[in-house]
């Protein structure tokens, strides 16, 4: 078990220090070499930068990096991040390891011991951190940004001790967190991570309270793993209560065994958890059916009467356009039409003239041949579950068909900065819906995002907001059963939760109603190139 204290740790903590950092460019080394090598490594970057990182310009970059040419320090970071990005965790390892190893005089090695030690941290191997870690910190040649991130990170594993629990008796005062911290879904748990310690304000951001101690168990891969977790937590006394794990499988496997084990439990899966593992747990996080609620509660409330269902044909996209037309139908609305396309289209001109009927008129007008397109099906409004990336591809052919003032409707993936660049006027009044959102004025939101990118120097996400809702909703409840010992405590503390209404969170106002967390989703558009909140009274998610 990994314990962490509630001392006061520095403002800046090493869990979310940035693990991509800006690379320098290593022109020096390129100068010293011909010209033919220099040229052949920037038509690979400016491949890079005119067609993204397909998979004809990543063989040609490890091409490059598999030789002895200039610049071959500079090719493997960059491969070292896209690999990270890819969520290839050896691979990206490896690149940082051969940058250390093969070229000690690179101004890119301490980057690159500070990516591998962050790394080896974020993937559940502390221990095999402090080495890399330790070296950029102390190094003279390395940018003091480099040295600062590396020093803080240190820190923040040193105290991050692996301590046997004990049977004490009396209160329990700790929280214990049941998260992936190692393999693929381990950047996840950090992220919950990140959130249940701000809560428990174990870095001292928070002037409520000294704080609460986390005790943190690895979810790990498998059912008899998940239940030997929550019942090594369970056997530790001074834990009131569990937050986690993240997966819908293990959290109904997790809730199953805190009923048994006599421990209350605030997973934060998507999936609402089956009947019979409600007993002793609660669950904190958005589920499809909340957000078609959401969005057609809203489409709805504007007066739109008809729809037009755009979807990709994979399980989200399936059931999301399956509970969007029973909502929909719900308030008296109709779905006009509906149209699936296959995940990873990028010419979505077939499918809208599908979906809208449209027909092709050709004419001439003196030597010029004219098409013009005219949609038979109307609309008030067309919903999308999709990524923003394809929302981005999708809407200018709305326009481009001839189709008007037809409401663009969408889910949480449209939420990213990104799709107003992506689709630009095109998308200008598209509105989404998520279960976070940083830019709120809420005053619970915005105290949340500020504490947390004063204590992590970055803005948070979604996992991170509903984790640290998780953690103060079951603080507010410890705090409540304060005046009973032993097993009554955890009792006391799984009634206290069953009894929240109206808690006033960083994710919106929350009640649980059989066990399930209750709230008001947000309401977000583009306006101006940006997004932004919209003001609305539509009803909670149910």
């Amino acid at each position: 078990m990994m314990f962490f204290g509630a001392r006061k740790a520095l403002q800046a903590t090493a869990l979310l220090a940035a693990f991509g950092l800006t690379c320098a460019l290593a022109a020096h080394s390129i100068a010293q070499t011909g010209r033919s090598e220099q040229e052949d490594l920037e038509a690979i970057y400016e491949r890079l930068e005119t067609h993204g990182y397909d998979k004809a310009s990543l063989v040609r970059l490890e091409r490059y990096a598999a030789g002895n040419g200039a610049g071959v320090d500079e090719a493997l970071m960059t491969l070292g991040r896209r690999y990270e990005m890819l969520k290839a965790h050896d691979k990206a390892a490896g690149a940082f390891a051969r940058v250390i190893a093969e070229f000690p005089a690179s101004p890119l090695r301490p980057e690159a011991l500070y990516a591998l030690g962050a790394l080896r941290y974020r993937t559940g191997r502390g221990e095999e951190a402090l080495s890399p870690l330790k070296s950029v910190a102390s190094s003279s040649g390395a940018a003091a940004l480099v040295r600062v991130k590396a020093k803080l990170l240190v820190k923040e594993i040193e105290k991050a001790a692996y301590v046997e629990t004990s049977d004490d008796g009396g209160k329990a005062t700790a929280i214990g967190a049941l998260l992936p911290m190692k393999g693929a879904y381990a950047q996840f748990g950090l992220e919950a991570l990140r959130g249940i310690l701000l809560a428990a304000n174990v870095f001292g951001a928070s002037p409520d309270g000294a704080g609460n101690e986390v005790v943190l168990k690895d979810a790990g891969g498998d059912g008899a793993s998940t239940t030997t977790a929550v019942a090594a937590l369970a056997s530790d006394a001074k834990i009131a209560g569990v937050i986690g794990p993240l997966s819908s499988s293990s959290a109904a496997l997790a809730a199953r065994s805190s009923e048994a084990s006599g421990i209350p439990m605030i997973t934060l899966s998507q999936k609402e958890m089956p009947l019979d593992a409600r007993g002793w747990a609660y669950r904190n996080f958005p589920t499809l059916e909340d957000q078609a609620v959401a969005i057609a509660d809203y489409s709805c409330g504007k007066g739109n009467k008809t729809h037009i269902i755009l979807y990709p044909q994979n399980n989200y996209g399936v059931e999301l356009a399956r509970l969007f037309a029973k909502e929909a139908a719900k308030c008296g609305a109709s779905i006009v039409a509906e149209a699936g396309y296959k995940p990873g289209t990028t010419d979505f001109g077939q499918i809208i003239r599908q979906a809208f009927g449209v027909k092709v008129k050709e004419r001439k007008e003196d030597r010029r041949q004219i098409r013009e397109y005219i949609p038979s099906v109307k609309a008030d409004a067309m919903f999308i579950p999709d990524s923003y990336e394809s929302i981005g591809l999708i809407a200018p052919y709305i326009e481009y068909h001839g189709i008007k003032d037809v409401q663009l409707l969408g889910t949480s993936a449209w939420n990213s900065p990104s799709l107003a660049n992506l689709g630009g006027k095109h998308v200008e009044g598209a509105v989404f819906v998520d279960g976070f959102f940083a830019g709120s004025a809420r005053p619970e939101t915005a105290e949340f995002v500020r504490l947390f990118k004063e204590t992590y120097g970055a803005e948070p996400g979604a996992l991170e907001a509903h984790a640290y809702d998780g953690a103060r909703l079951l603080i507010a409840a410890m705090r409540e059963a304060s005046s009973s010992e032993g097993d009554e405590n955890r009792r006391a503390v799984k009634d206290a939760l069953a009894a929240v209404k109206g808690f006033r969170g960083a994710t919106g106002d929350i009640s649980f109603v059989n066990g399930e967390a209750r709230k008001k989703l947000f309401v977000l558009t583009i306006k101006g190139g940006r997004i932004a909140e919209v003001e609305t009274n539509g009803s909670h998610a149910h």
